[in-house]
Formats: C-alpha cells, sequence, structure tokens
C-alpha cells in the first residue's frame, strides 16, 4: 500500500510508471465505451 505525505514532490515522479498508468487507463476507458453490453443502472440516461 501507498502513503502520501507533504514531503512527496514531483521530483520523486517515475515518469515511466506515470505514462504506462496513464496508457493502461485510456485502454480501459476505450474499452469500456465499446463494450456492446451495457451496464445499466439508476442513474443510466437512455437515448
Amino acid at each position: 500500500m501507498t502513503w502520501h505525505t507533504n514531503r512527496d514532490t514531483y521530483d520523486k515522479i517515475v515518469f515511466d510508471d506515470l505514462r504506462n498508468n496513464a496508457i493502461l487507463t485510456a485502454i480501459l476507458a476505450y474499452a469500456a465505451s465499446e463494450d456492446p453490453q451495457k451496464i445499466a443502472g439508476k442513474n443510466s440516461v437512455t437515448y
């Protein structure tokens, strides 16, 4: 588990990890948007 403190600063960013996490998030968001089986919830909007 990772804990963040006020001693965390930008000079400690691992840019390769940040890039990989951004790519993974984009892939998952795209895959979810293209999924033909939509999951309807209480707050779903039907067009």
